[in-house]
């Protein structure tokens, strides 16, 4: 920090960071995230405990050992609720209502500039994977295989396990500290799913594609 800016070393030369940068190396400084510390504009009140409930259920269905607490108990276990304070992650994560926060506009598109079809979600994140996968799957094709079984077999333009991956890491990973919705793109040869931000100090595109670099959630 000099005169009230804060620099990083990149090589043999000093960058200027910007504010979002400095607020990331203050998280890390204490091992935190945005998304963990504690919610100055949400409460309990802010947050269903019917879907903390039903997402234990979810969770339950794919482990030997069950989760036996209640709610309450689940979010004090997983470090959601600290205390009488709920994370940021919690209200994310099973806000009652609509939030701007986790807003993902969505579009069905039949040129850059032409847009079919359109809608916008802005609903807990849990409930955001599935409006996004319905959407997109609503606009792509699916094909009809007859063969000798009983059943017809079904093929859509796109692996539908890789759209939910996809989709579920856009929703994960993405940077809420900001006010900027993700948005996702429907065209007739592609889908385009993005968020604003940027990579982590020294990551690079060219050093994502190679393998060699150090993960570095974001949250």
């Amino acid at each position: 920090a000099v005169k009230g800016r804060y620099y990083r070393r990149v090589g043999r030369a000093n960058h200027l960071m910007r504010p979002d940068e400095v607020a990331q190396a203050h998280y890390k400084t204490f091992n935190s995230s945005w998304d963990y510390t504690t919610d100055p504009e949400h409460t309990l009140a802010d947050i269903s405990l019917t879907k903390v409930k039903k997402i234990i259920s979810r969770i339950n269905r794919g482990r030997k050992v069950k989760i036996k607490d209640s709610p309450l108990q689940a979010l004090k276990k997983f470090k959601l609720l600290r205390g009488k304070r709920i994370s940021r992650a919690c209200y994310l994560l099973f806000l009652k209502g609509e939030s701007l926060f986790t807003a993902v506009e969505l579009g069905r598109f039949q040129t850059p500039i032409i847009i079919k079809d359109g809608d916008r979600t802005k609903a807990d994140l849990f409930a955001q994977v599935d409006a996004v996968f319905n959407f997109i799957t609503k606009h792509i094709n699916k094909e009809y295989i007859i063969t000798g079984k009983p059943q017809r077999d079904e093929r859509w333009d796109y692996p539908l396990d890789a759209l939910r991956e996809i989709i579920i890491n856009s929703i994960v990973h993405r940077d809420y500290s900001g006010s900027t919705g993700g948005v996702v793109k429907v065209f007739d040869d592609r889908i385009e799913i993005s968020n604003t931000g940027r990579l982590p100090p020294g990551l690079s595109v060219p050093r994502l594609l190679s393998g060699d670099y150090v993960s570095e959630p974001r949250n």
